[in-house]
């Protein structure tokens, strides 16, 4: 079994965090474990979080592992991505993506990712595409794009539009405001995703009792919701084919599901002031 080596001086409690402590503390942990008889090493000068206020940071530590490479030494190295993902506010997928990418450019082994939190979610995964795109990109000796192989999990390299046939066709521009529909006398849902379980639930309370209804997709649980008749007006129907889409979407996506609520909103700058 490898040991893992990383620039840190238990007697000190020190980790080190600027490039020349990383490869002093590094080669040293290095010669100290080959003293103690262990062969097989992993070094990992350890990818720091990004840091704007300071000289340590994601840029300087990658340069430790870049530098630590031209020593020649012929030890593999790991890279643990988690530093950052874990403390930025962006989605997962760009943060792993590109520091495989990097990982890779540098000729580190191994990634480490770990799904703490629920913006980490599927951490590992993105990251094993991102290393075999990585794999094909090097092989082919091209950039890391058309290799039949990608991570577009939210935009598409190229729109798609359908067009329409609109001859004598009547245009209505809809209303933007919201209609409140009588309710439906039958009864009423309540929709949850369970992320855990990778289901989506409708609970049915009405004329009918209490019924549980669960399943993966929108149109599973609906067709369940038709058979039975726990509903009678189209009203209700569109809410509901509305609402089961945008939990299929959450579930799909690793998004929170709020019924009535939007799952994504769009983003805009704030003003700063100096």
């Amino acid at each position: 079994v490898p040991a893992v080596v990383i620039p840190y001086d238990s007697r000190r409690n020190f980790f080190a965090r600027t490039v020349k402590d990383k490869l002093r503390l590094l080669q040293g942990n290095i010669e100290s474990a080959f003293k103690y008889g262990l062969k097989k090493l992993i070094a990992d000068p350890v990818l720091e979080p990004i840091n704007l206020s300071g000289s340590t940071g994601t840029f300087q530590s990658l340069m430790a592992y870049h530098m630590f490479k031209q020593k020649g030494l012929q030890m593999p190295m790991m890279m643990g991505l988690c530093n950052v993902a874990e403390l930025i506010d962006v989605d997962s997928i760009g943060v792993n993506v590109l520091l495989t990418m990097l990982a890779a450019e540098i000729g580190v082994s191994s990634i480490l990712v770990v799904e703490e939190s629920a913006k980490t979610l599927g951490s590992t995964t993105e990251a094993k595409i991102a290393a075999q795109m990585a794999t094909l990109a090097r092989e082919r000796e091209t950039p890391p794009k058309d290799l039949g192989l990608n991570l577009l999990i939210l935009k598409d390299k190229r729109r798609v539009e359908s067009k329409i046939n609109l001859n004598d066709t009547t245009i209505i521009e809809a209303a933007e405001e919201v209609k409140e529909y009588p309710q439906d006398p039958i009864g009423f849902f309540t929709i949850n995703v369970n992320h855990k379980d990778g289901k989506i639930e409708v609970l049915y309370r009405g004329r009918k009792g209490r019924i549980l209804i669960k399943g993966k997709t929108a149109s599973s649980i609906y067709r369940e919701i038709l058979e039975r008749k726990l509903l009678s007006t189209l009203s209700h129907a569109l809410y509901l084919g509305i609402e089961l889409g945008k939990a299929e979407e959450a579930l799909i996506t690793g998004k929170s599901y709020v019924q009535e609520e939007g799952l994504f909103k769009p983003v805009r700058p704030i003003e700063i002031s100096k």
